[in-house]
């Protein structure tokens, strides 16, 4: 980081234009989907369904990395809990199935 201050101050020292911004990671739909550890149609349907945002700035669908990582943790956190969505299921059904 010092660096790239040094660089910006030397610049602006010659009277040269020095622009920061700050990009947010984003991934494609293969690269999201291998960072979740699903297959890509699966990722693309998290998509279509609202659960995770996206952008399509043209053809292709972008994930933002904060987006992802987001919705990762939710699910961490719903794994640490003990009870995933289709075990809740599973648990209600059994909870009612006649013995």
């Amino acid at each position: 980081m010092l660096e790239v201050l040094r660089l910006a101050a030397t610049a602006l020292a010659e009277g040269r234009p020095v622009t920061l911004s700050c990009h947010e990671p984003v991934l494609s739909t293969q690269e999201a989907a291998d960072l979740l550890g699903v297959s890509r149609p699966t990722l693309v349907r998290l998509l279509d369904s609202g659960v995770i945002p996206y952008d399509q700035p043209r053809r292709h669908r972008r994930v933002q990395l904060a987006d992802l990582l987001a919705y990762q943790e939710r699910c961490h956190h719903d794994d640490q809990d003990g009870v995933t969505a289709a075990g809740r299921g599973r648990a209600r059904r059994e909870a009612t199935a006649p013995r």
